[in-house]
């Protein structure tokens, strides 16, 4: 390998290592998706691909990634916004997400200090 081969594996490694990183911080599964695809790029620069094809590589790894993985855990994700049968939204004293309601207090009719 030359030096343009070891610089497009570098550039791989440090693209995984940060979409990596970002989803820690997001929770969020792209960027997951996204550092698989880097993944897949960086292993297409290491058996000797050019980096137009690694880049191809990487991006419909990704893409595909995102359509088969992502729809299907999109609507189990927030379950508690859901209403169930012993906690539906507007009932009770809980609002929603299970967090007590705020009321808004009306002004009285009148002038100030009669009560």
């Amino acid at each position: 390998m030359n030096v343009s081969e070891w610089t497009q594996v570098i550039v791989w490694i440090a693209l995984v290592l940060v979409l990596g990183v970002v989803e820690v911080f997001t929770l969020d599964f792209i960027f997951l998706m996204l550092a698989a695809g880097a993944a897949g790029g960086l292993i297409a620069a290491l058996l000797g691909a050019p980096w137009w094809l690694s880049a191809i590589i990487a991006a419909v790894l990704a893409l595909l990634l995102l359509a088969v993985v992502r729809p299907p855990r999109a609507p189990r994700a927030e379950p508690w916004c859901r209403p169930t049968p012993h906690r539906r939204r507007g009932s009770g004293r809980h609002g929603r997400h299970g967090r007590p309601r705020v009321h808004a207090v009306r002004p009285r009719p009148g002038p100030p200090g009669q009560r």
